[in-house]
């Protein structure tokens, strides 16, 4: 890819009468980020923020009639999503590792440790 970003959130070739995009985010020396971009389908929205102790905590919104790819960092450590997303693998993204997810409309938080839900 060899591009540095903080959040990223990119449209996917959409299915027939729905709209997919991904949420991305590269933890860099920062302690919070957010981001949104309006879309036909409404606003997504993606947050995120560092525990003390180095953990991520992230909030997700996607649209109506909207699919989202989730790519959550794990730093080594385990991650808490919301039940229902559904996990789809592990991956790695310059040299960091992810698990991805994939979830419908909706709020989602996904924590370091404990407490990933549906809000």
């Amino acid at each position: 890819m060899g591009e540095e970003y903080v959040d990223a959130m990119s449209p996917k070739p959409p299915a027939v009468g729905r709209t997919d995009l991904r949420a991305d985010l590269s933890p860099t020396t920062l302690d919070h980020v957010s981001a949104s971009i309006d879309t036909m389908r409404g606003t997504v929205s993606s947050q995120w923020g560092r525990r003390p102790d180095g953990r991520i905590d992230l909030a997700v919104t996607i649209p109506y009639n909207t699919e989202a790819e989730i790519w959550v960092p794990t730093q080594d450590k385990p991650v808490t999503a919301p039940r229902d997303v559904a996990f789809v693998r592990d991956d790695t993204s310059g040299g960091a590792a992810y698990k991805v997810y994939r979830a419908r409309a909706g709020p989602y938080r996904f924590n370091a440790s404990g407490g990933g839900q549906r809000v």
